[in-house]
């Protein structure tokens, strides 16, 4: 049994589809604590296309006018990527997970940040509690500054620390029949 567990987490690790290859119609639900404040997230997969799967992010906010954005999940040069498209154009926002990366692995993100794959765990939120998750630790070079992003295999994201944004974590997933 143990070596299926292990198996399984070498072979989730050597390919990033598990955290980010999701038919359309699977959702996620987070929330965001950020001081006294929350904020609800809805992620819905609208596609999957060419290897990218392309979401809607809405997210409610205080003053009640939700922020709607459409987001993009997709390997690029052996990097997992989450973008943001912005006039039809995808615009990088984190390099998530380099594939094939283990434990203690650092590589490079862009001009400003590095990130480093800190092993799996286990992570409890309020949708449940999540065995092997990938938790990636991004940090702005030269400062100290540093995010965090938990993902587990079949679900994606789970929760991530973001300072002055708080932490969000995942209240409900829905995968798509």
């Amino acid at each position: 049994m143990r070596i299926a567990m292990l198996l399984s987490v070498l072979l989730v690790q050597d390919s990033a589809e598990p955290y980010y290859r999701f038919k359309a119609g699977t959702s996620w639900k987070l929330i965001q604590k950020r001081d006294d404040k929350e904020i609800r997230v809805e992620l819905t997969v609208t596609k999957l296309e060419e290897g990218k799967t392309t979401l809607e992010s809405k997210e409610s906010r205080p003053d009640g006018e939700p922020r709607i954005e459409t987001m993009l999940w997709h390997v690029e040069k052996g990097m997992l990527m989450w973008s943001i498209v912005h006039d039809g154009k995808a615009r990088p926002l984190f390099n998530l997970f380099k594939v094939g990366s283990k434990k203690g692995d650092t590589w490079e993100g862009d001009q400003e940040t590095q990130a480093e794959n800190m092993g799996t765990e286990e992570v409890k939120v309020p949708a449940g509690t999540y065995k092997d998750v990938l938790h990636v630790r991004v940090t702005r070079k030269g400062k100290d500054d540093t995010m965090d992003f938990w993902f587990a295999p079949k679900v994606g994201l789970v929760k991530m620390e973001i300072p002055k944004k708080g932490v969000t974590e995942l209240t409900e997933f829905k995968e798509a029949p």
